[in-house]
């Protein structure tokens, strides 16, 4: 199992990894879901995101302001409170329709009952058998007070830490009553047979205006960049085809693969974001010259490197993109592809030029 933090820009932008965590489960507990209020967040698989928000506010708390994003998997209330103790903020796909604190009613209907903020048209991905379109929105939002959830089995946890000595408590020092800011994402009017898009967000960040409750809509679609890096890790890279015998050796390879996802992610990206960005930014001299004398042997090579959208969308056609021009913009299996067969020709380069050609009588 993996568990992956991929930091972005705000332009959505990937920037690299921040933290990765990688276990196996025990078989011993399969089966064991009904025990999981007697064990401590510690002993759950949950604590991969405590330990997540912990790393990533460690190491770029200090640079800048540190927005975890996810999906309702997240959804935890020791996340909230230890983002707080933290000074991080968050945007989460809520999975629980949480009570207020005041008992008056729950957080997704107090949100409904507010006005509507604003609208947006925004791209759905495409599914089977449903092609990408475009849903215009409305967007609510509220403050609400919520209380923690209850303890439950106290001595039960004091047991498992019993067992447990080497256990590190990681979570919040203190779990008392949160402010959430609340979003509701409808769309009212979707076309005949589509799901409606239906999105209840939790944040820390303030949404008492459109535009504050639209940043937190615009950096909650952001967290679908995690998804593409495990996409490019699995159908590109092909780790779950691995075969090493140890468990160490597994974990180094995929160290590896992680490395080169992240740079394939943030290299296509780039090519969007910033596409008159120079190649150097993603490539070294040596890289982007063998690139184009590989499409242009019989070109001299420029005094300036090429743009990254051009070196791209070279890169993607040695990897099969035909670059026509109802193609768009290539994808990150491809780019692998072509990255893959620029990695051979720079090897062949380097031992050509290190090869003394002998004289001919």
């Amino acid at each position: 199992m993996v568990h992956t933090t991929l930091t972005v820009t705000p332009d959505g932008t990937p920037v690299g990894l921040l933290d990765q965590q990688l276990w196996a489960r025990d078989a011993a507990t399969v089966g064991s879901r009904h025990q999981r209020h007697a064990t401590p967040l510690e002993g759950k698989e949950s604590a991969k995101w405590l330990h997540a928000e912990r790393a990533s506010v460690d190491r770029e708390g200090n640079r800048c302001q540190v927005v975890t994003l996810a999906d309702r998997e997240a959804d935890i209330y020791e996340l909230f409170a230890l983002a707080a103790e933290l000074a991080g903020d968050w945007v989460i796909r809520a999975r629980h329709d949480r009570g207020r604190a005041d008992g008056a009613g729950s957080i997704e209907s107090a949100v409904a009952e507010a006005p509507v903020l604003t609208t947006e048209e925004v791209e759905v991905a495409r599914r089977p058998n449903h092609p990408r379109r475009m849903a215009k929105l409305e967007v609510r939002a509220t403050e609400v007070r919520v209380a923690p959830p209850k303890e439950r089995a106290k001595a039960a946890k004091e047991q498992w830490y019993a067992a447990h000595p080497q256990a590190q408590a990681i979570g919040p020092t203190q779990i008392g009553e949160l402010t959430l800011g609340v979003i509701q994402v409808t769309e009212p009017h979707p076309p005949t047979g589509e799901t409606p898009v239906h999105w209840l967000l939790v944040t820390s960040l303030p949404v008492a205006t459109a535009a504050e409750a639209l940043t937190c809509v615009h950096y909650y679609r952001l967290r679908w960049l995690v998804e593409r890096f495990h996409f490019v890790l699995k159908s590109g890279c092909q780790v779950e085809k691995l075969q090493l015998e140890h468990g160490d050796r597994l974990q180094r390879a995929l160290t590896i693969y992680s490395v080169v996802a992240a740079w394939l992610l943030q290299a296509t990206y780039l090519a969007r974001t910033a596409p008159d960005a120079p190649a150097t930014v993603i490539l070294d001299d040596e890289a982007w010259r063998v690139l184009l004398t590989v499409h242009y042997p019989h070109q001299s090579l420029p005094a300036q490197p090429p743009t990254v959208r051009q070196t791209l969308r070279l890169i993607a056609q040695l990897g099969g993109f035909l670059a026509r021009t109802g193609d768009g913009e290539p994808g990150v299996i491809t780019v692998w592809r072509g990255f893959r067969r620029l990695t051979d020709m720079i090897l062949a380069w380097r031992i050509f030029k290190s090869v003394s050609t002998p004289s001919l009588p």
